[in-house]
């Protein structure tokens, strides 16, 4: 055979000079490469290469370690999901435009979260992660009661759940809040950013839990809540009334005995409680407060059996003493299917072991040790007014009372190869619906859910 120098195009070609020579012909190889004695004993001392990346793109994305690439790019996404509520807030019609791949931005930001640890830590230790917490918080809002929106609510909710696991981000949202900086839809305030949080989240939470099918939703939410209460200074009054509002609405029987797994909601929120009572209890005597008020729903707690909780679930079924807000169409006939399909009934092992997970011990002592003294001091005195309450509240130490204070526990998130297909699917699904002006697939063959019978 003859030696001819070229170059391998890698589609089957042979660059020779200005010319083209095929590797095969008719399924038979006419074209060897060769190698000479000194490439071979080169490629022999040199050492192994590594095993190329299967996704280059993402290989790069999780070594950015250069702290000026990461500032340039938390800017750029502060910027484009802020677009989306500044688009809103505009005095002219149409003045101001938001992105259209929003969606696309806060999957980006989830995976320089979970994949890139330079990443995460530049930004909670150096950047101000409330400029990235109210735009997540407005998508979160705008997409809790959209079923077309479903994959964001998610998606958001994700990384609220990695960025409540790292402290320096709980502890910058005690900085105060400027009101209508964001179009949340939640009350009027004079409080910091976690108030946001848990107003926002409280909202989201409060539509969600009568769809069965939000439970992991609320679980998730309530995991965020739970990582970051140990670190709050203050709650304002409204955050405190909607959060003990919420304990008593997820502690009722109804919903306790909806799954074997909705009390896991009750229990973050129970251990919250308890992180502000047992961390942060100077500043917050109007948390304390609200306890006090609603100390028959933890005593009630103490005390459930499985007698009551089937009697009481029994009368709220019937449309007893349980009420809650109505449901719309679709909500209702969701609820009938998971009541359909499921027939569990709590069993006593069960109740036991929700018992042992329910933290309510540190409650049960601030109730028993203020109570009997507000009661006290409101008869001598004649007490009826709120402030003189929260100023012996705050004149109060509970050193000594409350039990040895519990380490702090933070959860976060663990990869998985279902959430990695279930943020590949939503990710497709995205590109599939936003290509349809300009149709690139056959949609006819593309399957974005499998759907387990």
């Amino acid at each position: 055979g003859e030696k001819v120098p070229g170059s391998d195009e890698g589609d089957g070609w042979v660059k020779v000079g200005a010319f083209y020579l095929p590797r095969e012909v008719n399924g038979h190889q006419v074209l060897v490469p060769h190698t000479t004695d000194a490439q071979a004993g080169a490629e022999s001392s040199s050492p192994r290469r590594g095993k190329r990346p299967r996704n280059v793109y993402r290989y790069m994305l999780q070594n950015i370690t250069k702290d000026s690439e990461i500032d340039l790019i938390f800017t750029g996404l502060v910027r484009l999901l802020s677009s989306v509520h500044q688009a809103e807030q505009t005095y002219l019609p149409n003045s101001f435009k938001s992105v259209g791949f929003y969606q696309e931005a806060l999957v980006l930001l989830w995976h320089l979260l979970t994949l890139n640890p330079s990443f995460t830590k530049r930004v909670v230790d150096r950047q101000d992660t409330n400029q990235i917490l109210l735009p997540v918080l407005y998508l979160l809002q705008q997409a809790r009661n959209s079923y077309q929106l479903i994959g964001l609510l998610h998606t958001a909710s994700f990384v609220l759940l990695v960025l409540s696991s790292e402290r320096s981000f709980a502890v910058r949202l005690n900085e105060p809040y400027v009101p209508k900086k964001v179009p949340l839809e939640i009350p009027s305030f004079q409080g910091n950013h976690a108030d946001v949080l848990a107003l926002t989240l409280y909202r989201v939470v409060s539509d969600s839990v009568p769809r069965p099918a939000n439970d992991a939703l609320v679980e998730m939410l309530l995991t965020a809540l739970c990582n970051v209460s140990p670190y709050v200074k203050s709650f304002a009054l409204e955050s405190c009334l909607k959060l003990v509002s919420l304990t008593e609405r997820l502690a009722r029987p109804g919903y306790l005995c909806r799954s074997a797994f909705t009390h896991h909601g009750l229990v973050f929120l129970v251990e919250m409680l308890n992180n502000i009572v047992q961390y942060q209890f100077e500043g917050n005597v109007m948390l304390v407060y609200a306890v006090l008020r609603q100390s028959e729903v933890f005593e009630r707690l103490g005390k459930l059996s499985l007698k009551d909780m089937k009697r009481k679930n029994g009368q709220s079924a019937q449309g007893g003493e349980e009420t809650t807000s109505p449901l719309s169409p679709e909500d209702a006939s969701e609820q009938k299917e998971a009541e359909g399909k499921g027939d569990w009934e709590p069993t006593q092992e069960w109740l036991n072991s929700v018992k042992k997970k329910l933290p309510l011990q540190t409650l049960e002592c601030l109730i028993e040790h203020l109570n009997p003294q507000l009661e006290a001091m409101c008869e001598e005195n004649d007490v009826t007014d709120q402030e003189e309450v929260l100023r012996y509240l705050k004149s109060t130490t509970l050193v000594g009372i409350l039990p040895v204070p519990h380490p702090i526990v933070i959860r976060t998130y663990q990869a998985s190869s279902y959430t990695s297909m279930w943020f590949t699917s939503y990710m497709w699904g995205v590109i599939f619906t936003r290509s349809q002006r300009m149709p690139l697939y056959d949609w006819k063959k593309i399957r974005l859910v499998v759907i387990n019978q």
